[in-house]
């Protein structure tokens, strides 16, 4: 299970790979470091929250951040066209020297013992105590197995050698041997594949020289206005019917796709707003002037679609409460308006790095996105809107399968009313939450607060399951409302 552990993992893996690499003088960028911290940031939430979305996108992130400071350092000046080229190879990229890895593993053990004799006996001790302990272990079972009064020599010992032949734990603990040995290569490959003259990361950037963008302007001033024509009558349009909230019934479409296309269209801009300005064609001085009036006015209507999209989503989210969706769009709409100024700077100096803002931007908001506790935020939301409406998305909830949110909704016990069935559902919800709680065997590595926190909690809480009104439902957690 994800806890502790990943944080752990993460330390001394970034901080021995850039000791090695500084060692072997490749640093070249030591800014790179500042990526260390939001790294160990999102390795953090492992310990901190229980969150099965960020759970597993956040080791995509992760790898992409480590990759990103891997790059960064190694560059005396990171170019953002070969960066997302780089990551890849970053990653992949060892896979290719496996074999050399190998190479190089056998060489540093025959190497080690050659200068030495007292490393020579050293290893030749350790040889022999890997092949004679398995050795030793089988005797000691059959042993064991054959004559009781044997086995009272060994007493507990002879319970975790019949144990250990006959369940799953031997089959874990040889897993765990196999991937240690494989993440080693991996290791080694990934270093050759960084310090390695010939390796393809190194010679990216020699054989792929990017070609500057040449727009004829007249064209992009023309496409410049139309847009911005369309997005003056699309705004009129907006602000005039937004003033409309009898209608918040209807808005549950119009929040999801709008959202989208607005964020499609938010993209759309940004990408042609940096296109227009890093353009190499010929220019004369009116027409960059007009340029970046035009530019400046295709951020303001930016500015103001986003605006409407997020009273829009106010609205419903007023009435309806949180989900994950609705939080995302607050969020992806906040840092639009937020990324809008680093580009109006850009449309108007040109002296600033957009990519190194924009990136700092996203990595940042991601964070904070992490660490508001979106589960407990929707729980708390919709429990809050059952006392105020005493309507309640239990479903929503449960399939969120979550400590954080499952501790808001245990405010809700014994005082649903009006409602038998979904004061059951709710309870036995609980239920089953405090009983896989104490089933769950949580070793150190995969200690989390949230679920430590959960347990303390619900051994306090004194419930009952609720039989008689639907069985399926204790065999079939995961039901929704037409199952029942």
């Amino acid at each position: 299970m994800y806890g502790i552990s990943v944080i752990l993992f993460a330390i001394p893996l970034i901080f021995s790979l850039i000791k090695v690499l500084d060692k072997m003088g490749k640093i070249k960028n030591k800014k790179s470091y500042i990526l260390v911290v939001p790294i160990l940031l999102l390795c953090s939430t492992y310990l901190f929250f229980n969150n099965n979305l960020f759970n597993i996108l956040n080791i995509f992130v992760i790898l992409a951040l480590f990759a990103a400071m891997i790059i960064w350092a190694l560059s005396e000046k990171l170019k953002y066209t070969l960066f997302f080229t780089k990551i890849f190879n970053v990653i992949i990229g060892p896979l290719e020297f496996v074999g050399k890895a190998l190479s190089i593993i056998k060489s540093s053990v025959k190497g080690a013992g050659s200068k030495n004799s007292k490393i020579e006996l050293t290893k030749r001790i350790i040889k022999a105590i890997i092949i004679a302990i398995p050795i030793i272990l089988i005797i000691l079972f059959l042993l064991i197995s054959a004559d009781d009064n044997f086995a009272k020599i060994f007493s507990g010992f002879a319970d975790y050698i019949i144990k250990l032949f006959t369940s799953w734990e031997v089959v874990y603990f040889i897993l765990r041997i196999v991937l240690i040995a494989v993440l080693f290569i991996y290791f080694v490959s990934f270093i050759y594949n960084l310090t390695n003259e010939k390796s393809s990361f190194n010679i990216i950037e020699k054989i792929n020289k990017p070609k500057s963008i040449k727009i004829d302007i007249f064209t992009i001033n023309i496409i410049l206005t139309i847009l911005n024509v369309l997005y003056a009558i699309f705004s009129v349009v907006q602000i005039v019917n937004l003033g409309d909230t009898n209608k918040i019934e209807s808005l549950s479409q119009t929040a999801r796709q709008g959202f989208f296309q607005l964020m499609v269209v938010s993209i759309i801009n940004f990408i042609f707003i940096i296109i227009s300005t890093i353009n190499k064609a010929d220019e004369s001085v009116v027409a960059k002037r007009y340029k970046k009036v035009m530019n400046m006015l295709m951020l303001i209507f930016t500015i103001v679609l986003i605006i409407v999209s997020f009273q829009k989503m106010r609205l419903y989210v007023g009435k309806y409460g949180y989900t994950y969706l609705r939080i995302l769009v607050f969020f992806t709409l906040v840092t639009e308006v937020i990324l809008t100024i680093p580009t109006a700077i850009y449309v108007i100096k040109q002296k600033i790095n957009l990519f190194y803002t924009y990136f700092a931007i996203i990595i940042t908001m991601y964070i904070i996105m992490n660490f508001i506790n979106i589960n407990k935020l929707i729980a708390k939301r919709n429990v809050d809107l059952y006392f105020e409406t005493g309507k309640f998305d239990f479903y929503y909830l449960k399939k969120l399968d979550s400590t954080d949110s499952a501790l808001e909704m245990k405010i809700l016990l014994n005082k649903i009313e009006n409602d038998e069935n979904l004061s059951n559902r709710v309870n036995n919800y609980l239920y089953d939450v405090k009983k896989d709680l104490e089933e769950e065997k949580i070793t150190w590595q995969s200690f989390n607060f949230s679920k430590s926190k959960a347990k303390k909690e619900f051994e306090k809480l004194e419930i009952e399951y609720k039989r008689g009104y639907d069985k399926k439902i204790r065999n079939n957690r995961y039901y929704d409302e037409e199952t029942i």
